[in-house]
């Protein structure tokens, strides 16, 4: 048997004599995913927990095979193995710090990693995250920015809110960066909220040194964070890694080229990474926000509170479900983000 396989090797024996039946002999093996598939067709539950037992649901190894076909019926020890793989089932569950015995996710469970503390985007969040008991982690480019940050969000508790002051711009800084994160202990999430607008004019009419600036603002900095951060979590169960992105990577914006040419390359990095951790158990997602998000307090006609759009990417990063997703999003379907985690 595999044990990640979908069969179940079966044996057909006599109820009378107890013997393998004649017309019947040799083994036979029964796809599993046709039963799950029945479930989904609505099997009632009685139904569904016969075939279980009979077909022997749950992972069948080596060590049981001899037992099973040679010197037990089968019947009986496909009960025993199905009733202990449920038991180890729900034993992971329990242990499972991400979840509530209910499975439900427990929220106060989770340590949230955010770049771009001191945005709109970011403040929304992380206050977001804070009033539903989440432990944030905000790392922020100066105690200027920070402490302002910390103000506007009412000065919380040090132990809900650990901010943390450093920089992206170079292996080092990132390096010295982790140390100080990983010692406000195991990070869950994370979520790179990283970038500001610009407009400045026709692209080839700036200097290098604009480019540059722009580049390691909205590309490198993105770059950065994961290369240090989604490897920390990245074999851990129940962790995820969210890029906030722009709707600007897939349009021409009039005086704003360099974000245009930045927000896409960032849009391909993202895909790219969704494609080397596909196999891990990290969950790395897409935000892309393709509305105008103003402070929950300075809400005006046409744009969106940074609260609502807090609850939208709070929704993606709590619901396990939501997977290798690029999701676009705007004002109309924020609401759905926030219950559900996906579109």
């Amino acid at each position: 048997m595999s044990t990640r396989g979908h069969v179940a090797r079966v044996q057909f024996v006599c109820s009378h004599c107890k013997q393998c039946s004649r017309v019947l002999s040799g083994h036979y093996l029964a796809n599993q995913k046709l039963v799950h598939a029945f479930t989904c067709a609505g099997m009632l539950s009685r139904q569904y927990m016969n075939f279980a037992l009979f077909a022997g649901m749950g992972v069948v190894k080596q060590k049981y095979i001899s037992s099973v076909y040679l010197n037990k019926l089968y019947q009986q020890v496909v009960a025993d193995v199905a009733e202990e793989s449920m038991k180890a089932a729900v034993e992971r569950v329990k242990e499972s710090p991400h979840h509530a015995t209910s499975g439900e996710v427990n929220m106060s469970q989770k340590t949230v990693l955010v770049f771009g503390g001191s945005g709109t985007v970011g403040q929304g969040l992380i206050r977001v995250l804070l009033e539903n008991a989440c432990r944030v982690v905000a790392v922020f480019r100066s105690v200027e920015s920070e402490e302002k940050a910390k103000r506007r969000l009412g000065n919380p508790p040090e132990n809900a809110l650990i901010t943390v002051i450093g920089a992206l711009d170079s292996e080092e800084d990132a390096a010295m960066l982790k140390a100080n994160v990983c010692k406000a202990g195991e990070i869950t999430d994370v979520v790179a909220s990283i970038g500001g607008w610009w407009q400045k004019g026709p692209v080839l009419e700036q200097s290098l040194d604009e480019y540059n600036k722009v580049h390691k603002d909205g590309l490198q900095s993105h770059f950065m964070a994961a290369k240090t951060f989604l490897p920390l979590i990245a074999d851990k169960e129940g962790t995820s890694y969210t890029f906030i992105t722009g709707a600007a990577g897939n349009i021409v914006v009039p005086n704003a080229g360099f974000i245009t040419m930045f927000a896409g390359a960032l849009v391909k990095l993202v895909s790219v990474v969704q494609a080397e951790y596909h196999t891990k158990p990290v969950r790395v997602n897409e935000f892309c926000i393709g509305c105008y998000v103003q402070p929950w307090d300075a809400v005006t006609s046409g744009s969106v509170s940074n609260l609502d759009m807090g609850r939208a990417i709070a929704g993606v990063v709590i619901h396990p479900s939501t997977r290798g997703a690029s999701l676009q999003v705007g004002a109309n379907n924020m609401e759905k983000l926030a219950t559900s985690g996906s579109l």
